[in-house]
């Protein structure tokens, strides 16, 4: 919709509908992307401090090492529902795979060598640790997204593999 009918916009800001985004955050996050329209902008929680859901706090720094070891990703943040994503990037975005947590993990792959991201820290707003209401379903959607990081793991290891089998061809026939 933004790419079709409105052409002068930096790009769009995307805000989970859980409650954990305050208009204050959502704002910051607008005009960051607004005074920096080449990069995706992070609006990153802190999982430090009380009230955090153990799951929650637990899920994102594992998926957080995940992904800096192999896609090579730094961020502190890997399933912020709090974006800022440029209109250029949208136009490669469209044609990404992918719905809910597991569009967001590719849409960080995707942003790999094309797009810096920018991270904005934003208020970490959970109802309660025990009454926190997430879509994310912690089994399903985690195969989903590890789905994603053991597909390039393969095709790391098939291309390591290859490549080592070639250089043993070549050596041997060459010696």
């Amino acid at each position: 919709f933004v790419l079709e009918h409105c052409p002068d916009a930096a790009g769009a800001v995307t805000a989970d509908s859980d409650g954990q985004h305050s208009k204050a955050a959502i704002d910051s996050v607008g005009e960051a992307l607004r005074v920096n329209p080449g990069c995706l902008v992070l609006g990153v929680r802190s999982f430090e401090g009380e009230g955090i859901p153990w799951k929650s706090m637990f899920g994102n720094k594992l998926t957080v090492k995940v992904l800096s070891y192999v896609v090579g990703i730094q961020v502190s943040d890997t399933q912020t529902g709090l974006r800022g994503i440029p209109r250029d990037f949208m136009k490669r975005l469209v044609e990404v795979k992918g719905e809910r947590f597991e569009f967001e993990t590719e849409m960080l792959i995707e942003s790999a060598g094309h797009y810096p991201i920018m991270e904005l820290p934003i208020e970490t707003i959970y109802d309660s640790e025990k009454n926190h209401q997430t879509h994310f379903d912690p089994i399903a959607d985690s195969i989903r997204i590890y789905r994603i990081f053991g597909r390039m793991f393969l095709k790391y290891i098939f291309s390591s593999v290859s490549a080592c089998a070639l250089d043993l061809l070549c050596f041997s026939v060459f010696c």
